[in-house]
């Protein structure tokens, strides 16, 4: 006799708002919407029973009592870790799924669109940055080096146009400030690249003094000088160290100083 065994057949694995589009939103008073005295709820939300649903292209239409119809869309095919938006509101994600997208919104339109799918990564985009333009992004992926994309003349897409390596593990945190990319590795080190005259970017300089992997990074320019830059950076040693680098009229740096706190 064959025997019959149980075997799940389905899986729920979304919902629609996801926690992501709730977080990004609930602070804000301005996105909320009243439905009815007292109370209030996010707009991305249907406030009333969904009556009908409709699938097409990538898309996900629904429509309710609450007098509005809601479109969703699958932006990757994966977890996407990591957003930035350029001065002109382009917006790149980059996914477990290995692509970066972007994105934009055509004037008078209420919706980004897809306009291209950057695929040079093999593994998880982790991190991205964007220079002060927006004509350079880099992304960081699970593996130990950053791809530098550029963006070709009279283009709206980017190509790759070299990759940065020199940590010995995974690069952990990516930020860009006044012409300086600087990042976090699970190595404990910080390092500090810039573009030279070749257009090639090099490192200039390696913060040292974490004990564990350091995970985030902010940085920005001192008022009144542009050759300073103050770089924060966060570890999983519980520590956040300030580094005040001071550069030279020729990109090198001049001195790097660290102030460390104890949280």
């Amino acid at each position: 006799m064959r025997k019959i065994t149980k075997a799940k057949q389905h899986k729920l694995f979304v919902f629609l708002p996801t926690v992501d589009d709730r977080l990004r939103r609930f602070l804000l008073p301005k996105n909320y919407v009243a439905i009815r005295r007292h109370k209030k709820l996010l707009w991305i939300e249907h406030t009333d029973t969904i009556i009908g649903l409709a699938v097409s292209k990538g898309f996900i239409y629904s429509v309710s009592w609450d007098k509005y119809f809601k479109m969703w869309i699958k932006a990757h095919d994966a977890a996407i870790n990591a957003v930035v938006v350029s001065a002109d509101g382009t917006v790149y994600t980059g996914s477990a799924d290995c692509r970066i997208r972007v994105w934009t919104k055509p004037v008078r339109d209420k919706r980004h669109l897809l306009i291209a799918t950057l695929e040079k990564h093999k593994s998880t985009v982790n991190a991205l940055a964007l220079n002060d333009d927006g004509s350079v992004l880099f992304s960081r992926t699970c593996d130990c080096s950053i791809l530098v994309w550029e963006r070709e003349d009279n283009a709206n897409h980017m190509v790759v146009s070299g990759a940065l390596r020199g940590h010995k593990k995974a690069i952990l945190s990516l930020i860009y400030a006044s012409d300086l990319l600087f990042n976090g590795s699970s190595d404990r080190m910080v390092r500090i690249w810039h573009k030279g005259h070749d257009r090639n970017y090099f490192c200039l300089a390696i913060l040292e003094g974490h004990h564990k992997p350091v995970k985030s990074l902010a940085a920005v320019r001192e008022d009144g000088d542009d050759s300073v830059v103050s770089v924060y950076s966060g570890s999983l040693d519980g520590e956040v160290k300030a580094w005040r680098v001071t550069m030279s009229r020729v990109c090198s740096p001049l001195s790097s100083r660290a102030l460390q706190w104890n949280l």
